[in-house]
């Protein structure tokens, strides 16, 4: 995830590349570019909160028993 502001905290944005080996790395880098990164531009187009708030009432209105 750093490799999008690593640099503006004095970070190396390529400090992921040691794990270039792990079977997950092309997911992950793919999924942090399309959806991450966007995440944080205050122009990406998103749905108001109130949009989730009955599928956040569904799931945490349902019963459950702790493990």
């Amino acid at each position: 995830q750093t490799y999008f502001y690593a640099a503006h905290l004095g970070l190396d944005p390529n400090a992921r590349d040691k794990f270039k080996s792990d079977p997950a790395y092309e997911q992950t880098i793919e999924f942090c570019a399309k959806y991450d990164e966007v995440s944080f531009d205050p122009a990406y187009k998103n749905e108001p909160l109130s949009t989730f708030e009955p599928m956040v009432r569904r799931v945490l209105s349902k019963d459950w028993t702790p493990p």
